[in-house]
């Protein structure tokens, strides 16, 4: 994934955090971690915690296989701070609606996350998952 990728889900990732109208520091941590593991330098990822509101990022076209696993990810951060809001939840469904992957197929996999804090897939089990749209 090249650096505007990275750049572009860590962002996805942040507002995602924020949707709850709070950013704890254990979510923090946990995204600063995230972009110390792309490679992303650190006044990246400072401006990335200083952003405000939502800035329309240029597009950047993924993969089907980027976009499930930016979406699992994203889905997975929902979990860090034990908390799930409902406007987290329709952050998630929307960008994964932007991203052109199917409804039901997020409501499966959210549905299977979030059943239990410790729950987690496989890649195969995700992209199962994901291939019923395609049915």
């Amino acid at each position: 994934m090249n650096n505007n990728k990275k750049i572009i889900f860590l962002k996805q990732l942040f507002f995602m955090l924020k949707a709850d109208g709070k950013i704890d520091e254990m979510e923090k941590r946990f995204l600063k971690d995230i972009a110390l593991s792309m490679n992303i330098d650190t006044q990246e990822i400072k401006d990335i915690l200083d952003l405000q509101e939502i800035i329309p990022t240029p597009p950047v076209k993924f993969s089907k296989k980027e976009n499930i696993i930016q979406i699992y990810r994203l889905a997975l951060m929902l979990k860090i701070d034990g908390n799930i809001a409902p406007q987290e939840i329709k952050v998630i469904k929307n960008i994964g609606l932007e991203m052109g992957l199917s409804i039901e197929a997020l409501d499966i996999m959210l549905e299977i996350l979030l059943k239990k804090y410790s729950t987690t897939l496989t890649d195969n089990q995700l992209f199962k998952i994901f291939d019923i749209q395609n049915n």
